[in-house]
């Protein structure tokens, strides 16, 4: 099991948590600090990271890049730039979250609104000059930070008076917000039924525990907020007698061509009420077949690399056996134990200049290709709008807006060191009733 476990909820209000008596006093300081960090940090103008994304095919790209937050409304933000000689437009390109939206703006024109969507949401913001040849020079990306805050990190929990009572500690989340973190709201959870049993409001990283059943296993969920939101809810466990889990079960064979096989794992989060005295492996072809006892945490085994294998993991304590890990598996050598396929990648046309692109998996998580680049091109006479942009790792939807009358040839290609260039999907786009009629918006 792991320590902590994330869920994303977007600018939930904070109201229906009850503080702890004798808090609130401390926790209003604390949000009036992060107030005026938020303040402090709205006049402060953001500059790319060098060579970071930057793309240059032609001319040099925007200098001056800049990105203002507006004090006391610090989604707004002003991106500006210095101007280019010759350019034909500016594509002003944002990445909120897994979605890129790529905007195009006029040659006379270097500033952009924009406001920011999704509180919880970081990104970045680069521009890029594009020339009527099919020239491109992209700036290096400008770092944007999320308004509320992440998660919390360095979970850790323990059981007290045989039980009836608990410590849950953490750290605060490592993920620079402009809000920072107000406080953090907490609710202890029965895990058999999911009924929360306490709630509480907490100033700080750490919250003691009691009246809990002993036979029971609790979890603490902590969420940090601020003036703009919560984002992330993180479980802490909190168990009984039984051993969770081992953590990092991993096998690999070290040596091509020999049936050697290394099984490594790393303790439990949980070790129950009395400290961990082994573990058992278990292990076979089509399921678990054997296990064997092992003291520490490796164990090397002589397997027929001919065949496929799984294995699983469980801790014993000195009061029970603990819960077997999730199985994993290592193919029988010379086969692809992760065969990957390509991407599966759709184009739309969603009217009035608007193109979405979206992928099945996000950009970067192909091995073969983890480098994505859309072009848009003149498909008949008479068009002469063309924009070409790499995409931002970590992206799975890109809105690329607005795209000028005129018949185009919207296509998609991957690429990768080994592998080469590839297209993976193309799209004829009319725009104004310029084209083939078939041609028209989805």
């Amino acid at each position: 099991m792991l320590r902590a476990h994330s869920s994303h909820n977007n600018k939930t209000s904070t109201a229906d948590a009850k503080p702890k008596r004798g808090i609130m006093r401390s926790l209003k300081s604390t949000a009036a600090t992060a107030t005026l960090v938020a303040a402090a940090a709205a006049a402060i103008v953001l500059g790319p990271v060098a060579g970071a994304n930057a793309v240059v095919s032609g001319p040099t790209a925007p200098a001056g890049l800049t990105v203002t937050r507006t004090a006391g409304a610090e989604a707004n933000l002003t991106i500006s730039w210095k101007p280019v000689t010759g350019v034909d437009h500016y594509t002003v390109i944002v990445r909120e979250g897994a979605t890129e939206r790529q905007y195009v703006v006029p040659a006379g024109q270097t500033t952009y609104a924009y406001s920011w969507v999704d509180a919880c949401n970081r990104g970045a913001v680069r521009v890029s000059a594009v020339f009527a040849n099919g020239g491109v020079a992209t700036t290096g990306d400008t770092p944007i930070a999320a308004l509320a805050p992440a998660g919390i990190t360095a979970p850790t929990s323990s059981r007290v008076e045989s039980g009836r009572g608990g410590n849950v500690t953490w750290a605060a989340p490592t993920t620079a917000t402009i809000g920072g973190v107000d406080g953090y709201k907490v609710d202890i959870v029965q895990v058999s039924n999911n009924q929360v049993v306490q709630t509480r409001i907490s100033p700080d990283a750490s919250e003691p525990i009691s009246g809990l059943d002993p036979s029971r296993v609790y979890a603490a969920r902590v969420t940090p907020f601020n003036r703009f939101g919560r984002c992330a809810t993180s479980s802490i466990l909190m168990g009984n007698r039984i051993p969770t889990a081992p953590l990092g079960l991993a096998v690999q064979r070290p040596n091509s061509g020999s049936d050697n096989i290394t099984v490594t794992w790393r303790a439990p989060f949980w070790a129950g009420y009395g400290p961990v005295t082994g573990y058992k492996l278990g292990y076979g072809t089509g399921r678990v077949e054997k296990w064997v006892s092992v003291s520490g945490t490796q164990i090397s085994l002589n397997l027929d690399r001919k065949k496929s294998w799984i294995f699983q993991i469980k801790a014993i304590s000195s009061d029970d056996i603990g819960l077997p890990g999730k199985a994993i598996r290592i193919s029988r050598e010379g086969a692809d134990s992760n065969p990957q396929a390509d991407p599966r990648i759709a184009i739309t046309d969603r009217g009035a200049g608007l193109i979405q692109t979206t992928f099945d998996s996000p950009v970067g998580t192909s091995r073969t290709y983890p480098r994505i680049a859309i072009a848009i091109t003149p498909a008949a006479g008479g068009t002469t709008f063309t924009d070409t942009q790499n995409i931002s790792a970590g992206t799975a939807t890109v809105l690329f807006s607005t795209v000028p009358c005129g018949y185009y040839t919207v296509t998609v290609t991957g690429s990768g060191t080994a592998a080469g260039s590839r297209v993976f999907a193309t799209r004829a786009i009319s725009r104004c009733g310029i084209g083939p009629s078939q041609q028209q918006r989805d």
